[in-house]
This record gives structure tokens, C-alpha cells and sequence, in this order.
């Protein structure tokens, strides 16, 4: 079985919108959302805040 991967979907609820946040990547010119491995002895939960945190500096 190959590595577990995470996949963070961020957005903010203003209103009645909800906004998206797309994250262009420079090193393949495109767009994306937050992904990343899970590391051994982590969770899920856990990659995804730390993916999130490495790539876009959200702090959950």
C-alpha cells in the first residue's frame, strides 16, 4: 500500500459566500490546494494541520 496523503479544502464562511483559498504553486505553474504525506506515528488529523501550517502558515 502506498503512502497515506491528506488534502486540506481551506475556506471561510463571509455572509452568505463561502470563499476558497487556492494556493498557486511557482514550481509547476498551477494551482492547488494543501496536500501532503502522512508521517509514521501520526494521524490524519495531525498531517493535515501540520501540511497546512508548512505550506500556508494556517495555524488551527
Amino acid at each position: 500500500m502506498g503512502t497515506l496523503q491528506v488534502l486540506v479544502i481551506p475556506y471561510y464562511f463571509e455572509r452568505n459566500n463561502i470563499l476558497f483559498a487556492i494556493f498557486k504553486r511557482t514550481d509547476l505553474n498551477c494551482w492547488q490546494w494543501i496536500s501532503g504525506g502522512v508521517e509514521d506515528e501520526e494521524s490524519v488529523l495531525e498531517a493535515a494541520k501540520r501540511e497546512s501550517y508548512e505550506e500556508a502558515k494556517i495555524d488551527s
